[in-house]
This record gives structure tokens, C-alpha cells and sequence, in this order.
């Protein structure tokens, strides 16, 4: 029987820890989403709860992509490591709306930052989830900013930002398929 061994392709030391940084940061925005979720909740943006909630789940299908991709593609095995994901200053309505959308910004920054780096590093393939993920926020982040320019125009009177967030199309009942198609249900 002979020795053979695969080739490893020669991008593999550039790609390896940008696929790190990429399940690092998502592994990252998956718990600044849970924890933020909760804040949201308390707040009573239940709409965004469930989107942060959603994307949370979502980031957590990026690092098993990647950590199998990575597996199969390189011979490694990488783990997330979580890093800082302080929610203190979600505090009222207001502050929680901007903060979620400050934070948004950044991880989608970070992310757009990383793919681009795998690109220019002959990886296009393990991008792809991350710029999807990416697109997936765009839209989130434009809807979220008209509708703080909404709530702001109203003061952030609670009727105004309750009425929006769940009665008739509101985001609550819009993201509750989504979740549910996720597998997650609410216990009823």
C-alpha cells in the first residue's frame, strides 16, 4: 500500500484564520443577539426580539458551515471563541433601537471585511454564507433606520412604536414564520 496524502491547496495558511475570524465574530453576534433579544424584549420591541433572535440562530448556521467547510477543505478543526458582547447600554426604546443598529453595522462591517479577504485570497465558495448574511442585514438595517426616523418623529411615544412593532403587519407576526421554519416555537 502506498502513502498518499492529499494536496492542501496553497491559499490554505491565508484562509484558515479568516475562516477563524469568521466563526469567531459570528460566534460573537450570536450571543450579542441573544442577550440584545431579551433587552428588546424588555423594552417592548418585541418585532426586533425575534429579528435579533432569528439572526442570532442564522449566525450560528454560518460557524457550522464554515468549522465543516474548513474541516473538509483544510484538515482543521476550528472552535469559536465568543468575545465581548456587552448589551448595557440598551437601556430604554430609544437607546436599544440604536444600539442594535450601531451594532448591526459593525458586525455586517466586520463580515462584509472578512468575505471580501477570502475573495482576494481564492476562496469564494466559503464566502458566499457571509456576504448572504451580510445582504440579510442590509435589508434589516435600512428597515430599522426608517423606522427610527419613524419612532423619532413620534417622540418614541409608546402608541406610535407598539403600533408598529405588533399590531396588524408588524414585525413580531412577520419574523414568527421565519422562526418557526428555524425550528424554534413558542411554547403555547
Amino acid at each position: 500500500m502506498t502513502n498518499t496524502t492529499l494536496p492542501t491547496p496553497t491559499s490554505k495558511s491565508m484562509i484558515v484564520p479568516l475562516v477563524q475570524r469568521a466563526i469567531d465574530l459570528a460566534c460573537t453576534a450570536s450571543d450579542w443577539m441573544t442577550k440584545a433579544s431579551l433587552e428588546a424584549h424588555d423594552v417592548g420591541l418585541q418585532g426586533e426580539k425575534r429579528r435579533l433572535r432569528s439572526l442570532s440562530r442564522e449566525a450560528g448556521f454560518i460557524i457550522d458551515k464554515l468549522s465543516h467547510s474548513a474541516r473538509d477543505i483544510y484538515f482543521v478543526k476550528l472552535h469559536p471563541a465568543k468575545g465581548t458582547t456587552d448589551v448595557s447600554t440598551l437601556k430604554c426604546t430609544e437607546s436599544t433601537m440604536l444600539g442594535i443598529i450601531s451594532k448591526l453595522w459593525t458586525i455586517h462591517d466586520e463580515f462584509h471585511r472578512i468575505a471580501n479577504e477570502m475573495v482576494v485570497n481564492l476562496n469564494r465558495s466559503m464566502s458566499l454564507p457571509i456576504y448572504c448574511y451580510c445582504d440579510e442585514i442590509m435589508t434589516i438595517l435600512s428597515e430599522l433606520q426608517r423606522n427610527h426616523e419613524s419612532y423619532a418623529r413620534g417622540e418614541y411615544e409608546w402608541h406610535h412604536v407598539s403600533r408598529h412593532q405588533e399590531s396588524d403587519h408588524n414585525i413580531h407576526d412577520c419574523y414568527e414564520g421565519k422562526e418557526e421554519s428555524q425550528g424554534y416555537k413558542d411554547h403555547k
